[in-house]
This record gives structure tokens, C-alpha cells and sequence, in this order.
């Protein structure tokens, strides 16, 4: 394969960040299925993107022969991270008792939506923003505050995401491994939304729906 044209890379970031930044704020809710409409937009321009590229859902991230080490790696710091939240919710009493049905169905589902965000974060995000910037640092950084951004206008989420997501370009840079990754993430939004919930006071709500 020929040199990546950073072009095509800009490209791709600046569709993808349209399109989902138009969803949230514009036609979230518009009509029936528009939710599968935007998924689908955003998987073509990702799959295109790594299909140009040659890369296999083995160099994304979604591999197992680095399993134990990414786990290791990151709930050494996610583990502590995940007992502190619990610990500081339930002494200041920001934490918020759902229903056990609302709660197994939080519970079932997290953690497929934050190997889903990983994916957009890691796999494309930070893949594509490496291609694009110099050094180590500046992918990571830009990478995360998109991520973040996209949580407007939810400023606790947006300063808890730029966190998770220079944490996790960092934990990737290292050990790429998005089912460790999506799992974690997972893991602390359940976290966020049971034992943080007074702190969200619009909970995990972003765009206009964060507003009412």
C-alpha cells in the first residue's frame, strides 16, 4: 500500500465528527431508525477508512493474545479508580438507587457500549489522528478533546471524558487491546451513573436532551 495521504485522513475525521456532532444537536429523534441511519453512516466511513488501509480487526485492537497485559495494565489503575468512586458516592450520598430491572439492563449493555465508543475513540479517533499529527502526544490529546467535545453540553461528563480518553489513547498507545478497553469503559459508566449520579445532574445526557 501506498503512503497514507493525510488528506483522506481529515477527511474521514472531519465526516465522522459531522455526522455525529449533527445527530446529537440536529436530527437525534427526528424519525423512526434515525439512530441505526447514523451507525450505519459512521461504520461505512470507518470500515472504508481501514479497508484503504489494510487494517484487520486484529491491529484495531480487537485481539486476545494480549489480553492478560492490557488487563493488568489498566485495572491496575481502573480497579483502585472504580473503589474510589464507590466509596466517595456512598459518603456524600451522590449515589442513586435504579430500579433492578433499569440496572440489570444498564449492567447487560455498558459494557458493549463502551467497547462501541473505544472503537470510535481508539480505532478511529486515535489511529486516524496519528496519522495526521506529529509526535506521541498531540494524537492523544486531540483524540480525547474530540471525544470529550462530543459530550457537550454535559460539562462533568465532557471533563470525565478528556480523563477516560487520555487514559485510554494511552493505555492503547501501549497494549492495544479494545475488549479490555471497552470493558473498563464499561465498567465506569455504571460506576458514573450509580454512584455519581447527583454529580451528573442531567445524568449521562448530552446534547439537547442534556438541556431539558
Amino acid at each position: 500500500m501506498s503512503e497514507i495521504d493525510p488528506r483522506r485522513a481529515w477527511l474521514e475525521l472531519l465526516s465522522v465528527t459531522t455526522l455525529v456532532f449533527t445527530y446529537i444537536w440536529l436530527w437525534q429523534d427526528s424519525f423512526e431508525g434515525d439512530f441505526l441511519v447514523c451507525l450505519i453512516l459512521v461504520v461505512a466511513i470507518t470500515l472504508s477508512g481501514h479497508r484503504y488501509r489494510g487494517e484487520t480487526p486484529r491491529d484495531l485492537g480487537f485481539r486476545l493474545d494480549n489480553l492478560g497485559q492490557s488487563a493488568r495494565e489498566v485495572f491496575t489503575v481502573v480497579g483502585p479508580l472504580l473503589l474510589v468512586m464507590v466509596i466517595v458516592g456512598l459518603s456524600l450520598g451522590w449515589n442513586r438507587e435504579p430500579p433492578i430491572a433499569r440496572l440489570m439492563t444498564r449492567m447487560s449493555l455498558m459494557p458493549l457500549f463502551g467497547i462501541v465508543q473505544e472503537y470510535v475513540l481508539l480505532g478511529f479517533y486515535f489511529r486516524r489522528f496519528s496519522e495526521v499529527l506529529p509526535g506521541s502526544t498531540l494524537p492523544i490529546l486531540a483524540a480525547a478533546s474530540v471525544f470529550a467535545l462530543l459530550h457537550l453540553p454535559n460539562a462533568p461528563l465532557v471533563f470525565m471524558s478528556f480523563l477516560v480518553g487520555l487514559g485510554a489513547c494511552w493505555f492503547y498507545r501501549k497494549t492495544p487491546n479494545l475488549w479490555v478497553l471497552g470493558f473498563a469503559h464499561g465498567l465506569l459508566s455504571i460506576a458514573v451513573a450509580m454512584f455519581l449520579a447527583k454529580l451528573l445532574i442531567v445524568g449521562l445526557k448530552v446534547g439537547p436532551r442534556a438541556l431539558r
